[in-house]
């Protein structure tokens, strides 16, 4: 039966690339080409570019 402790092992290798990659933590002019792809997995990647928009969208100067 799985545990807690081995969900913990499995999840953060996982979780810890998605959470870089999503775009808040690194540009994506930043990431090597070959490594881009890994944005396109993370539910934070779409999460980060909904908040972006909804913030931004109606803003026309600074």
């Amino acid at each position: 039966m799985p545990s807690p402790e081995a969900a913990a092992a499995i999840v953060v290798p996982i979780v810890i690339p998605l959470m870089v990659f999503a775009g808040f933590f690194l540009s994506a002019k930043t990431v090597p080409d070959w490594l881009l792809w890994l944005k396109y997995l993370s539910w934070l990647y779409y999460s980060n570019e909904m908040a972006l928009i909804n913030q931004w969208e109606d803003v026309t100067s600074l």
